[in-house]
């Protein structure tokens, strides 16, 4: 990038090794800046998310951050929801912001007996800050039963060995 008078401001030679090693293909997959004041470095830029689109044009970066050091936090709400479609807590949204990007993550929902009700996402690659939210639905497109419902979250680090589980107790409820 270069101003009015022909001064380098910024470079940068992209390099498709970059990408994160966990993606089935790169076609498509934009290298975004983590930090937009950060330096030109291959260690401020990273693969956008998949479930941004794999790309971010005209938005902020799916894998940016503000400062070094966020912690993860993970946070669901409501905690009790009515998928009633009356235009009031038809939903609940699982709301994470992770600690650096290139964490792949899988939310999976559960019913009070562990079986399978749906899952949210498998193995995307995961913006540092983001939501995942569920609409009550089981895989068959069909409304869960009233009841207690587990929110079961896998992220899988950026290294490749560290593997984090996070669970969340939901509620499905019914407007009498």
């Amino acid at each position: 990038m270069y101003d009015q008078r022909g001064t380098e401001l910024d470079h940068y030679e992209y390099n498709k090794s970059q990408h994160l090693s966990l993606l089935s293909t790169q076609a498509g997959v934009s290298l975004e800046r983590i930090r937009a004041a950060g330096p030109s470095l291959a260690g401020n830029f990273h693969s956008a998310a998949s479930a941004a689109g794999s790309a971010t044009p005209g938005r902020p970066n799916s894998q940016a951050q503000d400062a070094v050091g966020n912690g993860q936090e993970l946070s669901l709400v409501p905690e009790l929801f009515t998928p009633d479609d009356d235009g009031q807590q038809d939903f609940t949204t699982l709301n994470y912001q992770l600690d650096q990007p290139g964490y792949v993550g899988s939310v999976t929902v559960y019913d009070a007996l562990g079986q399978l009700t749906r899952r949210l996402l498998r193995n995307e690659s995961l913006p540092t800050t983001g939501f995942v939210q569920w609409d009550g639905l089981d895989e068959r497109g069909r409304k869960a039963a009233i009841g207690y419902y587990i929110v079961f979250i896998e992220l899988f680090g950026p290294s490749g060995g560290e593997r984090r589980e996070y669970k969340k107790t939901v509620v499905v409820g019914a407007r009498l």
